[in-house]
C-alpha cells in the first residue's frame, strides 16, 4: 500500500498492490495473494481481480458471486463492479469493490501514531495547523497549498486497529464543524513505538466534496483553531455533551449540503440542529426539569430564546436580515426566534396565508445555521471571533461573539 505522502505526490490516484492472507473466489481459496489496487475519482477502493479469476469462473462472475480476502485476521467481503470476458486466453478484467471501507489491513495491539490523507479538507485551511487535546495527543494537518485538494495529516493518537476511527471522533466531528461538511481521513499508516508498521487503512471514511457553503470559518481564523479544539475536545469528552455536539453539528452538515439542492429541506435541518443543541442546553446546563422540557404548553421558539439568553447571547439577531426584519414587522413584531420556527412550520405544514419568499427563506437559513455556530460556541465555552454567515451582501466580515460575561 502506498504511504499518505506517495500517494499525494502522485499527479492521479495510481495502481498499487497490498498483500493478503488469502484471496477467496467463490468456494475457492486462491492462497496468499498481491491484489492490485487503485482509488477511483471519488477515492473508493477499486479491487483489480481478473488475474486470480480463472477461464472456467469468468463466464459464471455475475453481481452476487462471492469474493472476499482476509488479512491479519480480518474478512473483507467485496461485490463485483466491473468485468469483461475476452477470448483467446487473454486474462478477464474483473473489479470489485469492499462492502464496507475504510478496510482494515493487518492488526496491533497499539500503535505509537500514525499519518494519513484528509479528503475535502476546510476551504481555509492554507498552513500547517496542529491540534492538540487535553490528553496531549497532537494532530497535525499540512496542505497542499492548492484549495480543496488533499492533505496530509499525521498524529501522536495510540490506538489499535479496532478502534482507530473511533478514537479519531472527536476530530471529525470538529473537522465538519470547522468545514460545515464532512472531510475524508484515510490511506491510514499507523506505526509501533519502533517505527515500523503497525497496520493501515485502505479507504477513506464518508466525505462531502461538493460545493462549500461558507460558515463561521474566515483565512484570518485559522490561527484561533488550535484554541478552539482545545475547548471543543474538552466539551467532547463529557458522553452528553458529545452526544448532543454530535447530533447538533450532524444536522448542521445536512443543512450546509442540502443549500444548494433544496433550501426548505436546508432550513428544516437546521432547525433540527437547534432542536438538538437547545435541549440539552436547557435540560443539562440551565437544570430544567423534564416534566418542564415536555411542557406542551412551551413553544420551541420559547426555548431557543431560554437556551440563548441561558449563554448570554446578546445581540440584534436581525441585524444582518432586512427581509426578515420587514417580516417580523408585519407579524406583530416576532422575534428572530419566532421567525426561525415561523418559516420552518409553514414550509413543513403549509398554509395558503403566507408563502415564504425567497430571500425571505435564505436569511432564515442563515440565520438559524447562525445560531447554531453560535450555541456549540457557547457550549464548549470558546469567546471570540467567527465569521458572520449572516452577511450576504457585499463583502463579510469577523465578528465578536455575541456573548456577555
Amino acid at each position: 500500500m502506498l504511504t499518505p505522502e506517495e500517494l499525494l505526490k502522485a499527479d492521479t490516484p495510481p495502481r498499487f498492490e497490498i498483500s493478503v492472507d488469502n484471496l477467496r473466489i467463490r468456494d475457492r481459496d486462491v492462497g496468499p495473494a498481491r491484489i492490485p489496487v487503485s482509488y477511483d475519482a471519488d477515492w473508493i477502493p477499486v479491487f483489480h481481480l481478473g488475474a486470480f479469476v480463472e477461464w472456467g469462473e469468468a463466464f459464471n462472475v455475475d453481481g452476487n458471486t462471492d469474493f472476499s480476502f482476509e488479512c491479519g485476521g480480518y474478512i473483507t467481503k467485496l461485490f463485483l463492479k466491473r468485468c469483461t470476458f475476452p477470448f483467446h486466453g487473454e486474462p478477464s478484467t474483473v473489479e470489485a469493490r469492499a462492502k464496507r471501507i475504510p478496510i482494515h489491513l493487518g492488526q496491533a495491539a497499539i500503535s505509537a501514531g500514525f499519518s494519513s490523507v484528509l479528503l475535502s479538507p476546510p476551504e481555509f485551511l492554507s498552513r500547517t495547523i496542529r491540534l492538540v487535546t487535553p490528553e496531549n495527543v497532537t494532530f497535525k494537518i499540512v496542505p497542499s497549498g492548492v484549495v480543496g485538494k488533499p492533505c496530509l495529516i499525521s498524529s501522536t493518537l495510540e490506538t489499535g486497529s479496532d478502534d482507530v476511527v473511533s478514537d479519531m471522533g472527536c476530530l471529525h466531528v470538529f473537522l465538519t464543524f470547522v468545514k460545515g461538511s464532512h472531510c475524508g481521513v484515510g490511506n491510514l499508516i499507523a506505526h509501533d513505538a519502533t517505527g515500523a508498521v503497525a497496520f493501515s487503512l485502505l479507504g477513506f471514511t464518508p466525505n462531502d466534496s461538493g460545493k462549500i457553503e461558507p460558515n463561521w470559518l474566515d483565512r484570518c481564523l485559522q490561527q484561533d483553531l488550535p484554541t478552539i479544539f482545545l475547548a471543543f475536545s474538552s466539551a467532547h469528552a463529557d458522553d452528553l455533551t458529545r452526544r448532543a455536539l454530535r447530533q447538533g453539528i450532524e444536522y448542521y452538515r445536512a443543512s450546509n449540503v442540502l443549500r444548494s439542492a433544496s433550501i426548505e429541506m436546508a432550513i428544516i435541518a437546521a432547525h433540527t440542529a437547534l432542536e438538538a443543541l437547545v435541549n440539552y442546553i436547557l435540560e443539562h446546563r440551565a437544570g430544567w426539569s423534564k416534566s418542564l422540557m415536555a411542557e406542551k404548553g412551551i413553544k420551541f421558539s420559547d426555548k431557543m430564546r431560554a437556551a440563548a439568553t441561558f449563554l448570554r447571547v446578546d445581540c440584534d439577531l436581525l441585524e444582518q436580515s432586512p427581509e426578515l426584519r420587514g417580516l417580523s414587522r408585519s407579524q406583530n413584531n416576532k422575534d428572530a426566534f419566532d421567525l426561525i420556527s415561523f418559516i420552518r412550520n409553514k414550509l413543513v405544514h403549509q398554509d395558503a396565508a403566507y408563502q415564504p419568499q425567497g430571500l425571505q427563506m435564505h436569511e432564515a437559513w442563515l440565520l438559524a445555521q447562525w445560531l447554531v455556530e453560535v450555541l456549540i460556541f457557547g457550549i464548549i465555552g470558546y469567546r471570540g471571533k467567527i465569521r458572520d454567515r449572516r452577511i450576504y451582501k457585499g463583502c463579510g466580515g469577523t465578528m465578536e461573539l455575541p456573548f456577555t460575561t
